[in-house]
Order: structure tokens, then C-alpha cells, then sequence
């Protein structure tokens, strides 16, 4: 571990010049000494040569990245816009929703529905427009826990089943947890289950973000944004989805006094186990028993990642930017 710290400090340290190419409008280079690793498993996915491409610029902050089969596309938020942008590799970027009431988290539903974790709306959300058909209509799915408003649903990850998993720390608020109209006394992870009454699963983490449910269910893993402690936390689930135990995974600590920009955000599980998850710097990769493995600098402060259902491409939303890495 002490290895991997000090190559994940020296990523950081050092200065790297890279080829920049553009490939069909897209601005890439290659990863080169930005990824660090001695794990076969994520070598196998990624390596020097893997290319990392700025597919558009100039928005405001993205976020909520979610793969759409039906669109062939990729449908992620710009929070402060309120909008909903679709981009395709034969159309590039467009806009999909115009008012999208401050989404953060993006997901498809089961049932093929778009839902929205509306951040300054302070709602769960689901689209009533078809997904190539959208519409500015929305159906609140939850609003408030014991009467309480939410504070700012985040991120959000579905079950088989169709039970939602979300959190709902306090960012949408104008003073965030300071905020006179914040109601809850927590910030809390929820389980909104698919007959509709909202379970609170967890209020103890300080500012809990992105969340990823494992591949076999068993467990969620969620991200903390909190400056004094930067960490990603194991929740195990009993077959109800009730917490049975919370596991500290990784708390990210400043190498030699330098700073990594970003927090721990947005996270998703590859189809091979492997957890990639956005935080200081960049990407950190956590094995299947959920082992920092390696790191790949990204030169922007990250928000979220997803996959296309191929997972050959890693969407990544940075800052003002969308992104792209490829993999074998």
C-alpha cells in the first residue's frame, strides 16, 4: 500500500508531455505515466496507450452520467444550466432536457424510465416523456422522509428489482449544511424500495455522494465529500437491503503536502468487479475485495464516470468538460 501511495503522489508531482491527436473531432492522447498500477486485472483494461479524449467543452458543471441503449448515447447533466445533454458519437453533443429542475444523478429505471435526483429541487424524480420521446413533465417519487424535506438527492443506483438507493447530502442548498431551510438533521442514504416508501439506511456519514451497488448486491459502496475526510465506506445489505455493517474502504490522505483536486464522487462497478471511482487527482481503482489497486490522473477535477453497455468506453463528466477513456 505505501507503494501505491508514493506512485499515486508521484503522478501528480511529476511532469508528463503527451501527443495530442485528434481523432474524429475528439481532442486525445494517451494515458502514459497518468495511469499507475501493478494490477493484472486493470492492466488488462487499460494501459499507457489507452487514450484519453475530450469529446466537448464549455459547460458549467457536469455531472450524472448514464448510458441510454435506446439512444445509443450518453445522457448526463450540466447542474447549474439545469439541463440535460445527449451526446452520440455520430451526432456529438445536443440537448435533451432544457429544464431538468437541477438534476444531478441520472438513472434508467427497470421499467426503462428516465429518473432524476433533482439536487436544488430537493426531489427524486422520474421523467413522464419516453425516453426517445422526452418531456419537462416529472412525477415527484420522493420528496421529504418523516415530513422533512430531502435536503438534495446526489446519486443514485437501482437494484435488480427495481429499489432505488440514493443519497442525499446537502449540496443543492444555497448554504449547503449550514442552509436555514435545511430540515433533516443528517445527511443520509436512502432505499426508496419499488412500492414507494422511503427507507433511511445510514445518517451517520458526514457527506455521503456517489453510490454503486456491487455486482452480486450484496453491499453498496458510497462515497464521502468531506474535506476533513475524503473516504469511500462499504455498506454490507441483508437480503431486506437493510445495513449490517459499514467498512471504511479508503480514506485519501495529501502526499508530502501536495493537493489533489476533487473529492470522492461519482463511482461504478466494471462488468469485471473492478470499482472505478472518481476522487482527488482523478480515477481510483479498487479491486473485487475493494483494494486501492491503482490511480489514472485526469486532468480536470472529476465528477462521475459510467460505462457504455460494451464497457469499451469509460464516460467520465469532469468540471466543464465530458470525457472519454478507452478500454481493451
Amino acid at each position: 500500500m505505501k507503494s501505491l501511495i508514493r506512485w499515486i503522489g508521484y503522478v501528480i508531482a511529476c511532469t508528463v508531455t503527451f501527443t495530442t491527436t485528434m481523432v474524429l473531432g475528439k481532442e486525445c492522447t494517451p494515458l502514459g505515466e497518468r495511469l499507475r498500477s501493478t494490477n493484472s486485472d486493470l492492466l488488462r483494461l487499460v494501459t499507457e496507450d489507452s487514450a484519453l479524449c475530450v469529446l466537448e467543452r464549455g459547460f458549467q458543471w457536469t455531472e450524472g452520467p448514464v448510458w441510454v441503449d435506446e439512444l445509443n448515447g450518453l445522457l448526463f447533466s450540466d447542474i447549474p444550466e439545469s439541463k440535460v445533454y445527449l451526446y452520440t458519437e455520430a451526432s456529438g453533443v445536443r440537448e435533451y432536457l432544457s429544464n431538468s429542475r437541477y438534476s444531478n444523478g441520472l438513472l434508467i429505471s427497470p421499467a426503462r424510465k428516465l429518473i432524476l435526483l433533482q439536487s436544488r429541487n430537493r426531489t427524486v424524480s422520474e421523467m413522464m416523456g419516453t425516453i426517445d420521446k422526452p418531456s419537462m413533465t416529472y412525477e415527484d417519487l420522493a420528496t421529504s422522509y418523516h415530513s422533512k424535506r430531502l435536503n438534495s438527492p446526489n446519486d443514485g443506483v437501482f437494484n435488480k428489482k427495481g429499489d432505488l438507493f440514493f443519497t442525499d447530502p446537502p449540496y443543492g442548498l444555497p448554504m449547503g449544511i449550514n442552509d436555514p431551510h435545511k430540515e433533516l438533521p443528517f445527511q443520509g442514504v436512502f432505499l426508496l424500495p419499488k412500492d414507494g416508501k422511503l427507507t433511511l439506511l445510514e445518517s451517520e456519514l458526514s457527506f455521503p455522494n456517489g453510490v454503486a451497488l456491487a455486482l452480486d448486491e450484496s453491499y453498496i459502496v458510497v462515497a464521502i465529500s468531506d474535506k476533513q475526510h475524503k473516504a469511500w465506506y462499504k455498506l454490507d445489505l441483508d437480503t431486506d437491503n437493510a445495513v449490517t455493517k459499514k467498512t471504511l474502504i479508503h480514506e485519501h490522505k495529501n502526499v508530502e503536502g501536495r493537493v489533489m483536486e476533487g473529492m470522492p464522487d461519482g463511482l461504478v462497478f466494471h462488468s469485471n468487479g473492478l470499482l472505478f471511482a472518481t476522487g482527488p487527482g482523478g480515477l481510483f481503482v479498487f479491486d473485487t475485495n475493494l483494494i486501492l489497486v491503482g490511480h489514472i490522473s485526469i486532468p480536470n477535477i472529476t465528477s462521475n464516470v459510467a460505462f457504455d453497455s460494451s464497457y469499451k468506453t469509460l464516460y467520465i463528466t469532469a468540471n466543464d468538460t465530458l470525457m472519454t477513456l478507452s478500454l481493451n
